[in-house]
């Protein structure tokens, strides 16, 4: 826990550069820097977390055979959102556990670095801002959350078609994205 503490307080302490007059490239780098920093502890990371077995565990089990569905204790099957347990199936097909939080990660944050880039003054602020209120969610919620990120950029730009597909396809990742 204490890692994680370090990771967001530095994040939190290099919020103060989108408030002093410094080059956009200087922030953008030190967006970057994040981004790996954080894909890299978020991605590679193996026990860490409360939920961590549980993940691993439906990630383990995901077959063809039952993507809607997976043994979780013994006997009993455990219900799962069909475009999570896709991702679960496709990247355990042709991966490990590492590789599938590594691109749900890049996936999430990426989303949020772009967002935070091209819809705000100050994007680390921003980013950092995103990263502090999703750290309360579980993995599977935060990959919904990404997704639906991408609504309100297509509402923005009057794409309201694809912002309803964006809806659809976060809904299959995660069931509370059904207020959308």
């Amino acid at each position: 826990m204490a890692i994680y503490i370090i990771i967001y307080l530095l994040i939190l302490i290099l919020t103060s550069l989108d408030f002093i007059n410094i080059e956009e490239k200087y922030k953008k780098i030190t967006l970057l820097c994040i981004y790996v920093i954080l894909l890299l502890f978020r991605g590679m990371r193996w026990e860490v977390g409360t939920d961590w077995a549980q993940f691993l565990t439906c990630f383990q089990n995901a077959r063809w055979n039952n993507i809607f569905t997976y043994y979780r204790y013994d006997e009993l099957y455990e219900l799962m959102e069909p475009g999570y347990m896709f991702l679960n199936v496709l990247i355990n097909n042709i991966g490990n556990y590492s590789l599938f939080l590594t691109l749900t990660n890049a996936f999430i944050l990426g989303t949020w670095l772009f967002l935070s880039v091209k819809l705000t003054h100050r994007p680390i602020f921003a980013f950092a801002f995103i990263l502090i209120f999703n750290l309360i969610f579980p993995i599977r919620l935060q990959l919904a959350a990404a997704i639906i990120c991408w609504t309100y950029y297509f509402s923005l730009k009057k794409r309201y078609v694809a912002a309803l597909l964006v809806c659809i396809a976060a809904y299959t990742i995660h069931k509370s994205a059904l207020f959308l």
